[in-house]
């Protein structure tokens, strides 16, 4: 069983939960202020004479017709709302699959899970360090078909999804500069975005892997490459320096081994 660092998920989840509490908060909030409207009207006629009934009758209508505009506008926003916290909920899921996977590799890895740091270019799903290269990883919890193509761009369903391959690439080149200068070991490091739900034709260049999840360890990270492969020493050094520069986003103790 691999080392591992960290919980799976965390960023994920913690936007699920925050998401859900927002809509929430709204919901409420659109509540209290629509009783205290009725309430408001109510009081302010509630000792009126019969004349100004009218106007009492013509508030509650005024008041009507503004709910009758804005709950069809209420209902976009709440399932506009609903959805991304669906895909945050579903991202959490799908990293915890991956995680699954991860921790079933040898004790010669280790690997990181929810890395986050002021210096790096984004949070991290996933970071594998073994004798076969150092391997950042990015879960999506997409639909539908993933291609990358000849021109360097990546698309689901026609989709152009090139900014998130960039996004990645920029996290690879961070975490390339920190072993560098925390190791003084100038070692490549692999991109990979794992696919959870959509399908993709696997693919491996010199500075990104596409993979569903279950090709994701023999195809990928097992896989051995005279540019890639690491010695003991070299694994268990650039583990150590990046343990120690993770500590505290991570809790500082290992979850297991």
């Amino acid at each position: 069983m691999s080392h591992v660092y960290g919980k799976p998920g965390g960023y994920a989840k913690d936007e699920y939960v925050r998401k859900s509490l927002r809509t929430m908060l709204v919901l409420f909030v659109g509540t209290a202020v629509f009783m205290a409207g009725i309430g408001f009207i109510e009081g302010f006629f509630w000792h009126a004479r019969p004349a100004t009934n009218y106007c009492l009758l013509a508030a509650v209508v005024l008041l009507a017709l503004l709910v009758w505009r804005i709950v069809p506008r209420l209902d976009k926003f709440f399932d506009r709302k609903a959805k991304e916290s669906a895909n945050w909920r579903a991202g959490y899921t799908g990293e915890a699959m991956v995680a699954n996977l991860l921790e079933s590799l040898s004790d010669e890895f280790h690997v990181f899970h929810d890395v986050h740091h002021r210096d790096l270019a984004g949070n991290i799903d996933h970071l594998v360090v073994g004798p076969t290269g150092v391997f950042v990883l990015e879960t999506k919890n997409w639909r539908g078909h993933v291609e990358y193509a000849s021109d360097k761009t990546l698309r689901c369903d026609g989709v152009d999804k090139t900014a998130d391959l960039k996004a990645l690439l920029q996290r690879v080149y961070s975490v390339h500069e920190k072993i560098k200068a925390l190791s003084g070991l100038d070692i490549y490091v692999t991109g990979v975005m794992v696919f959870t739900r959509a399908s993709v034709t696997p693919n491996f260049e010199a500075t990104v892997a596409l993979h569903q999840d279950d090709y994701l360890v023999e195809k990928c990270l097992l896989w051995s490459s005279k540019n890639r492969n690491r010695t003991k020493d070299e694994v268990k050094t650039v583990a150590s320096d990046l343990h120690a520069l993770f500590r505290r986003e991570l809790g500082g103790q290992k979850t297991s081994s």
